[in-house]
């Protein structure tokens, strides 16, 4: 079903419950009103009767008959019934109209004591009552038709039920007024999806300011972009290993012209240059499989914790056997006290594979073979900074020094992937760490805020 008929169907239900609720309880209430307030009118001619009665004693049956007549009737087909204590009946109005159940009204009250009963019959309302005047006691009941009342009660009612048609007819057109408002941001998004392409991966623009769709729209351009980056891996992947591939056909003509010469000094170097190109080839898979482990993870909370100094050591001592040229100066500021300064929650093997990366760029890139390796405290970080000083690169290459394949100037006549530091990057932020690149005094100098 689609939203805006679900919107459209869902507010006209509840809003039809809402309305017919609210219009009945206006009825039902007013028809108990009429109902209260038309037993008081009875109850009031019953006790004017009644003061009539005991006040003129010697009065003239036919004056009451004729006060009756002009002045209680102001009730239609009224009919009023009079006792005193003992049942007797002293007064009945002059008018036909009959109360078949009087009897048993005035047992009600008499006998059981009761102050007041209701009664309805047919549309006629029937009230007796118990009445105290000057220290006597006296049995009313009254029965009526409240003409007035009921029609008043009947134009209510055809009242209401034209307000509640009128209602369904604005509540549905403002419905599908609201409903269109609600979803032409979504329909317009939709379309806008709908053109997407892998060829065309443009962001969706929707002209509306609500919080919900704006949000809709920021995190769907932001799946654009790692889809965008996705495809540029493959793309970028696909040429780049087609390219190192491309001296596997070396290494099949070296073995081949190998197998037919029999000088062993001449075999043992192509052997040593079969065994380099390998071990190139075997990196630049072993990258890719760790930067695919990394590639979709989020920020994690790491159980244990990783020290910085040690891990700095192993890998200083891995790559010296690696690079025996290779020099490394590491120094601890200031604010560094104790080795529970250098601890930070994290994975060690991970850590130490995004060091060796660093530490191994550094001493490739340097022109003297040496990295300088610094370590303080800032705002409750560490703060790891590493140096060297080969060639810096220009302003126009930094933004991509951590993306894929990425090779700058001051890396020709250089074997590499341009991997290792996207693998970094995306460890450090694993590790909720962050690694920015910047030229301090003429020197490549990446620096690392890590939480301690």
């Amino acid at each position: 079903m689609k939203l805006r008929k679900k919107i459209l169907r869902s507010f006209s239900f509840f809003f039809i419950l809402i309305l017919g609720l609210t219009l009945s309880s206006v009825y039902y209430v007013s028809s108990l009103n009429r109902q209260q307030e038309f037993y008081q009118r009875i109850k009031d001619l019953n006790m004017t009767v009644l003061k009539l009665l005991t006040t003129a004693e010697r009065i003239d049956k036919s004056l009451i008959d004729n006060f009756d007549e002009t002045t209680i009737y102001s009730l239609h087909d009224e009919k009023i019934l009079l006792f005193d204590s003992t049942g007797k009946n002293i007064y009945t109005s002059i008018d036909d109209a009959k109360i078949p159940y009087a009897r048993g009204l005035l047992r009600e009250l008499r006998d059981k004591g009761r102050k007041e009963v209701t009664e309805s019959e047919d549309e006629f309302d029937v009230v007796a009552h118990t009445i105290y005047y000057n220290g006597k006691k006296y049995f009313a009941i009254g029965k009526a038709y409240d003409r007035a009342g009921r029609e008043s009660l009947r134009f209510l009612g055809w009242l209401l039920l034209i307000i509640f048609i009128i209602s369904l007819a604005l509540s549905f057109v403002a419905t599908l007024f609201l409903s269109k408002q609600i979803t032409a941001p979504i329909t317009q998004l939709t379309r806008q999806v709908r053109r997407i392409s892998a060829p065309n991966l443009a962001k969706v623009v929707v002209d509306d300011n609500t919080e919900e769709i704006n949000s809709l729209t920021d995190g769907f351009n932001d799946m654009l972009s790692r889809v965008d980056e996705a495809f540029a891996y493959q793309k970028n992947f696909i040429q780049h290993v087609s390219h190192e591939l491309k001296p596997i056909a070396v290494l099949m003509a070296n073995i081949e012209r190998g197998l037919h010469d029999e000088a062993p000094e001449v075999q043992r170097q192509r052997l040593e240059f079969q065994k380099e190109g390998l071990m190139q080839l075997a990196a630049m898979i072993n990258t890719l499989i760790e930067i695919s482990r990394y590639e979709n993870a989020t920020p994690q909370t790491f159980p244990g914790v990783a020290h910085i100094d040690e891990l700095l050591f192993e890998c200083t001592d891995e790559l010296q056997v690696l690079y025996p040229h290779s020099r490394f100066e590491i120094d601890m500021g200031a604010n560094i006290e104790s080795t529970d300064d250098l601890e930070v929650p994290g994975n060690p093997r991970m850590l130490k594979l995004a060091f060796y990366n660093l530490l191994k760029n550094a001493v490739d890139y340097a022109a003297d073979g040496a990295a300088q390796i610094r370590l303080s405290r800032q705002d409750g970080q560490l703060i790891v900074r590493i140096r060297n000083n080969g060639d810096t690169l220009t302003p126009a290459e930094q933004p991509f020094l951590f993306g894929y394949f990425f090779r700058g100037n001051n890396s020709r006549n250089r074997s590499g992937l341009g991997l290792g530091l996207v693998m970094v990057s995306r460890i450090l932020h694993l590790h909720a760490a962050d690694i920015r690149y910047s030229v301090d005094d003429g020197m490549n100098c990446f620096t690392l805020r890590l939480p301690h």
